[in-house]
C-alpha cells in the first residue's frame, strides 16, 4: 500500500509557491523534485494528492510534470542544489547515491542546465546530500567520483 501522507508532493508545486517567494530564493532538492514528477506520472485517481489536483486544478501543474519543467519554471529563483538521486516516489527511494542504477534524474541534462545558468551570470551552489552519509562517507565519495567521471561540469 502506498503512503497517503506525502503532502510534500503538492508542496513542491512551483506555480503554487511562486507568489509567496517574492525576493526569496530556492534550494532545489534534486531527489524531492524528481520524486514529485514521478508521483504525478502515476495513475491519476490512485493517490490522495492526485485527487486533490483533479478536484482543484483539473490538470497537473506544469512544474509537477517533470523534473526539467520544475527547474525551467523556477530558474530565476534557484540558488542552491541538494544533489542526490531518487529511484521512485516513496520515502525509501530518496537521497540515493548519484549513479544509483534506475535513477530518475537525467544528470546530463542537469549539468547542461547548470552550465546555462552560469553562462547567464548566475552563481549556483550545491552540496551532495545522501541519506545516512554521515554514517558512511563513502556514499559521498562514490557520488563525487561518479560526477567527476560522467558530469565534470558539475564539480
Amino acid at each position: 500500500m502506498q503512503s497517503e501522507t506525502h503532502g510534500h508532493f503538492f508542496e513542491q508545486c512551483f506555480e503554487d509557491m511562486k507568489p509567496r517567494l517574492k525576493k526569496s530564493v530556492l534550494v532545489i532538492d534534486t531527489s524531492h523534485i524528481s520524486m514529485c514528477a514521478e508521483y504525478y506520472q502515476q495513475p491519476r485517481k490512485k493517490y490522495k494528492w492526485m485527487r486533490y489536483i483533479n478536484k482543484n486544478f483539473n490538470k497537473i501543474p506544469k512544474s509537477l510534470e517533470s523534473f526539467e519543467y520544475f527547474l525551467e519554471l523556477s530558474r530565476e529563483k534557484i540558488f542552491w542544489f541538494h544533489l542526490s538521486e531518487a529511484t521512485g516516489f516513496e520515502g525509501k527511494d530518496e537521497g540515493k547515491e548519484i549513479g544509483t542504477p534506475n535513477g530518475l534524474i537525467d544528470w546530463k541534462w542537469l549539468e547542461q542546465f547548470i552550465q546555462i545558468l552560469e553562462n547567464e551570470g548566475k552563481k549556483v551552489y550545491g552540496v551532495i546530500e545522501i541519506v545516512d552519509s554521515h554514517k558512511d562517507y563513502s556514499k559521498i565519495q562514490k557520488s563525487i567520483k561518479h560526477l567527476k567521471k560522467y558530469y565534470p561540469g558539475m564539480i
